[in-house]
């Protein structure tokens, strides 16, 4: 499909038209001459190649094809106008509003402690949780400002990256194999009698979990599928299976750890990384405070309260430096 190139002066002189359906009070407002306006009008019809306004009506009327520009450039130019807002109150040090995405376990685990301290920088907060590639996908479609997830969408250029904490899987088994998990050959043996409780597809852990089990020869027969860590943790600590997870995933499960056991083992190696991502550079500095905040709660917060009750835990959750 060709692309159309319309010029934002155009567009709006369109919709000044558009505002009384009358050419020479638009030109009025906008302080042109009737012919200038006219020859906007005419530039844009023969860009689209189809008539905006019905010329035989007074006032003017829309056309099919002027409806559907109006729509589009009314939404186009009401988000130019809130891009100046944006970057003005930006300059002036000014508070902007806020649509953080995270994933389920930065949601779960590490947002709580920083709704306050957010809630200081900025107007307005709206939170989105879910797994890595719904969040992302809300980056991508503008949908988002910042994003903390486990993928850092190579396939986008425009995305800024900033690493934020990296997290070791761990085996994570009924209570009653607490002594009994030394090696992955003995894994593969629970992996005989237990089945593996897995994260849905629609979280990226799950692929990685796999490509993880893979590497160290370990056949899944058997498989519950779940759509959440808690769900995934309790089904565990009720004896019915076993599975691998990173600490902040078990960490918003942790009201039922104690009916499980938690092994990390040296051959088992693989690790989730965590980034903060953002696109709009009216963002970057919010996006490193965040960053730098996030880091802040794991090491006074987070880690110390694990290390207490799991220094399993502690020691798999590191930030990034």
């Amino acid at each position: 499909m060709p692309k159309i190139s319309i010029d934002l002066t155009s567009l709006q002189v369109f919709m000044s038209v558009c505002e009384d359906f009358n050419m020479s009070l638009a030109a009025k407002r906008l302080n042109l001459t009737q012919p200038a306006v006219s020859s906007c009008i005419h530039k844009l019809e023969k860009i689209v190649d189809a008539e905006l306004f019905d010329r035989s009506s007074r006032p003017l009327k829309l056309t099919q094809v002027g409806r559907v520009l109006f729509n589009r450039a009314n939404s186009l130019l009401n988000s130019l106008d809130q891009l100046s807002s944006d970057m003005i109150a930006a300059t002036r040090g000014k508070k902007l509003d806020l649509r953080l995405a995270a994933s389920d376990s930065v949601t779960n685990s590490i947002l709580p402690y920083l709704i306050g301290p957010l809630l200081q920088q900025i107007n307005y907060l709206s939170i989105t949780g879910g797994h890595t590639p719904q969040v992302c996908r809300l980056l991508a479609d503008n949908k988002a400002d910042i994003v903390s997830g486990t993928d850092f969408m190579q396939m986008h250029r425009d995305v800024h990256v900033i690493p934020s904490h990296v997290e070791d899987f761990i085996i994570v088994a009924p209570k009653e194999y607490n002594d009994r998990l030394h090696s992955i050959s003995d894994v593969v043996a629970m992996a005989n009698h237990l089945p593996v409780i897995q994260l849905n597809d629609q979280s990226l852990d799950a692929v990685q979990i796999e490509r993880v089990l893979r590497q160290c020869n370990i056949e899944v027969s058997r498989s519950i599928e779940v759509d959440s860590d808690r769900v995934l943790v309790s089904t565990i600590a009720s004896g019915l299976g076993w599975c691998v997870l990173p600490p902040l995933g078990l960490w918003a499960a942790k009201e039922f750890l104690p009916g499980t056991s938690l092994h990390k083992i040296p051959a088992l190696h693989g690790a989730r990384n965590t980034y903060v991502l953002y696109r709009d550079i009216v963002y970057a500095s919010m996006a490193l405070d965040f960053t730098h905040m996030m880091q802040q709660v794991i090491e006074t917060k987070i880690r110390p309260e694990m290390e207490a009750k799991y220094p399993v835990l502690a020691q798999s959750l590191r930030v990034t430096q």
